[in-house]
């Protein structure tokens, strides 16, 4: 019925702490870089601030930071997606993601939170 093969449970508990660590070791380098960026506008801020004739700059490093802040939101979007195709957690009849809530429904049921089909094989 679905294009993505089944698994054991076992094998699903398995992929699904591999992502875990993965992107908690992404995300590792990416919160402090993502702070950091955040944390430098403060002296622009100020400087900006404290000189009239770059006034101009105050509306375009609002307009940068809000392009950053929606970027690293997309980036996630992104990121999150890829992560679930990489390491194959989704259903296989309805294709939705099975990550967060929807993964513990299926290790503690055996079947989607979405769409309630059997997601694992019977192991050998």
């Amino acid at each position: 019925m679905g294009s993505i093969a089944q698994m054991t449970k076992q094998e699903f508990i398995t992929k699904q702490r591999a992502l875990v660590q993965n992107a908690n070791r992404r995300l590792g380098w990416w919160l402090p870089v993502f702070f950091g960026l955040n944390l430098v506008t403060i002296p622009l801020t100020r400087f900006v601030g404290r000189h009239e004739e770059r006034s101009w700059a105050g509306p375009v490093l609002g307009a940068g930071l809000l392009v950053f802040l929606v970027g690293n939101l997309l980036f996630l979007a992104w990121f999150a997606k890829r992560q679930q195709k990489r390491f194959g957690l989704r259903c296989p009849n309805c294709n939705k993601p099975l990550t967060g809530a929807s993964a513990q429904i299926a290790v503690a049921s055996g079947n989607c939170g979405y769409c309630g089909e059997r997601v694992f094989v019977d192991a050998p």
